[in-house]
């Protein structure tokens, strides 16, 4: 029999997991709120981006990340995680609340992935030339199924050029609206800050100054396009709502 879900020993553990998630220019909008067994995850509107996200759509995909890692932590340190999204109806910035209790003999999906938190990374160069097997984006469609959303492989050539031109379009969009660049550039700190968008400390105040002053939205969309169309593998990811908004 597993033993039962400390509080004190392994709530900070657990959150330490969670805080690794990927999120919207790494600003990381979440808040942990503890009460014995359960923890709570708060939307942080201090670090909304009202430029790039005016709808706070993205910090709450990225507060999803962070409660992905919470559940897979809980479940790789052998325990079964209880969620409630949205619990609280008069507490709008309370996204859910994860209740830890103790684990079941049987194995729980999640914690498959607990090795692969502190892998993750974002990775913005060119992905090695190599299709992606159909057993592998089998799997991949069928994890979003599993978590309730859709991914949809893009699998006609025809579909990732009209991918990559959306995505060049959208930088080009971006860049030519001087507040978003601004925005950007007041996340783009040195390593030792812990948040935001990395540079090196010496080169960070160039660095921002470049990024208020020009749009470079040409140059980094004609990147990002040859980049989109040489990937190996190019999705869609989404969720009902999503496809009835569009």
């Amino acid at each position: 029999m597993k033993k039962a879900f400390n509080a004190n020993d392994q709530t900070l553990t657990l959150i330490q997991k969670a805080a690794l998630a990927p999120s919207s220019h790494n600003t990381q909008p979440w808040i942990f709120r503890v009460s014995n067994t359960i923890i709570g995850l708060l939307a942080d509107r201090t670090r909304a981006l009202p430029v790039n996200d005016p709808d706070d759509r993205e910090l709450t995909i990225s507060c999803g990340c962070a409660l992905m890692n919470l559940r897979i932590a809980a479940a790789g340190f052998g325990y079964c995680p209880q969620v409630e999204t949205l619990p609280d109806s008069k507490e709008p910035d309370l996204l859910a609340r994860v209740t830890i209790t103790r684990a079941s003999d049987s194995p729980v999906p999640e914690e498959a992935l607990l090795g692969f938190i502190e892998k993750r990374r974002t990775y913005r160069k060119r992905f090695v030339s190599r299709d992606v097997d159909s057993v592998t984006v089998g799997h991949l469609v069928e994890a979003a199924r599993t978590e309730g959303a859709w991914l949809r492989p893009l699998s006609t050539e025809e579909a990732r050029q009209q991918a990559a031109r959306l995505v060049a379009e959208g930088d080009a969009i971006q860049w030519a609206n001087p507040s978003w660049r601004r925005e950007l550039a007041a996340w783009m700190h040195p390593r030792r800050r812990g948040d935001g968008l990395t540079v090196p400390a010496l080169a960070a105040p160039v660095s921002q100054l470049v990024v208020r002053t020009f749009d470079m939205g040409g140059g980094v969309g004609a990147k990002d396009r040859q980049l989109a169309e040489s990937s190996p593998l190019l999705a869609v990811l989404g969720t009902d709502s999503d496809s009835e908004r569009d």
